[in-house]
């Protein structure tokens, strides 16, 4: 564990005006560093695509001094407005393994079931379904691919 972070003592910030250039730039600075891909895409066009998403509520985690840890996303379900999908969850590579990704998700079903959703939903490639299940979520029995990788279509009841 980073010796500098306390798991209690960090922050998630809800990201829903982005009208916050900084929370943006920390945002973006987590994605990137989590998604080398990402790295090339002009910075405008990823602040547009985090911004226009529909009925998506962000959660940023960072620490006290602002250094962006983690992040994911939740989106309204089209089809069950009771359901969440959970998206783009990373935390940041040098943070990986110390309990910030539990963290995050936690922190997301608390968030989810403030809001009033009954269940989570999420595509886990399969090398982290185990973490997954591990935090309760189960596997509703069938792959999906997406982008040639495996993913194993999960939920978990929270309300």
């Amino acid at each position: 564990m980073n010796p500098d972070i306390h798991l209690e003592s960090l922050l998630a910030l809800k990201v829903d005006t982005y009208t916050d250039t900084k929370i943006l730039d920390i945002l973006i600075s987590v994605l990137t560093s989590s998604f080398p891909e990402l790295e090339d895409e002009p910075i405008l066009e990823l602040r547009r695509d985090i911004c226009n998403a529909p009925n998506t509520h962000t959660l940023l985690l960072t620490d006290q001094n602002s250094t962006g840890i983690g992040v994911m996303s939740l989106q309204e379900s089209e089809t069950d407005q009771h359901c969440a999908e959970i998206f783009n969850v990373c935390i940041r590579p040098c943070y990986r393994g110390e309990g910030f990704g539990r963290r995050l998700i936690q922190l997301g079903e608390d968030f989810g079931a403030a809001v009033g959703y009954k269940r989570l939903s999420l595509y886990a490639e399969l090398d982290v379904s185990e973490f997954y299940t591990d935090l309760g979520f189960s596997q509703r029995g069938y792959l999906l691919m997406i982008d040639h990788i495996p993913h194993a279509v999960m939920s978990k009841d929270i309300g």
